[in-house]
């Protein structure tokens, strides 16, 4: 499963069920600070899942909001590095 962000300080990880993803851009228009855009990559179902891109240095806060509004659970935090 793909890691779009990790933050060991944090001991926490946002990961990406590639293909879950449909595509709904849900993810990248809650994200208080943009570093969920759209990726290049196709998936399965021929839609473009999220990618990490940090804007202007602002990396993932954890604030989850992703991760609650993605109605495939395709995005989503979780504790620990393993």
């Amino acid at each position: 499963m793909p890691e779009l962000y990790r933050d060991e300080s944090k001991n926490k990880r946002l990961l990406l069920q590639f293909e879950f993803c449909k595509g709904c851009n849900l993810c990248f228009e809650v994200c208080p600070v943009k570093c969920i855009q759209m990726g290049t990559e196709l998936n399965n179902r021929v839609v473009y899942p999220p990618k990490y891109l940090p804007i202007d240095g602002k990396d993932c806060t954890f604030c989850e909001q992703c991760m609650i509004v993605c109605p495939d659970f395709a995005i989503y935090v979780v504790e620990g590095m393993e």
